[in-house]
């Protein structure tokens, strides 16, 4: 039995310590959602056409950092409205079946692929880093570097790439696998 709670009750209930949320993701338990929750819980609000991807994703697989600002992509064809495309901002792209999954409704970018889109995606470094960290493994991570250097095509998206490669396995470094 699923309980709906009006926006002053769930409020209540936050600051109660009674449930738990992360931007407009609420969850009515006070621990933080699983895997599967966090696929259905992203599921309820993004459209039916959109694949969730990079941090979105990340955020799905590993819990780590947030899922908004909602990262999207949806397929090329067919196109999506002017204005639902305003609305939600999605990246057009050319997302192979190979690398979509689908978890409890959600459909998202298999892990490999949403390692490859932290590298590239815009936002901040630190929280694409925590979600490599427990994504990725070390041949997995400079293999997807190297590829996303190859299609890199600024100074930027490079720069952005290294740093977050960096990031990552300086905390590898710091934090073997036995302390995690």
């Amino acid at each position: 039995m699923r309980f709906v709670f009006s926006e002053p009750e769930e409020r209540s209930l936050r600051l109660d310590g009674l449930s738990w949320s992360h931007g407009s993701v609420n969850w009515p338990s006070p621990n933080p959602p699983l895997m599967a929750e966090r696929a259905e819980l992203i599921s309820r609000i993004i459209p039916d056409w959109a694949i969730a991807a990079a941090h979105t994703a990340g955020w799905v697989y590993t819990g780590l950092g947030r899922a908004e600002p909602w990262a999207l992509v949806c397929k090329k064809g067919p196109a999506i409205s002017p204005l639902v495309r305003r609305e939600w901002k999605p990246r057009s792209s050319t997302v192979a079946d190979s690398q979509i999954q689908r978890i409890r409704g959600l459909t998202l970018t298999s892990s490999h692929r949403t390692l490859q889109d932290l590298l590239e995606w815009p936002g901040n470094d630190e929280v694409a880093a925590c979600q490599l960290f427990d994504l990725a493994t070390n041949a997995t991570l400079e293999a997807a570097a190297a590829q996303a250097l190859r299609r890199s095509r600024t100074a930027r998206t490079s720069h952005r790439i290294h740093i977050r490669t960096t990031l990552t396995q300086r905390w590898w470094d710091a934090y073997p696998f036995v302390t995690r």
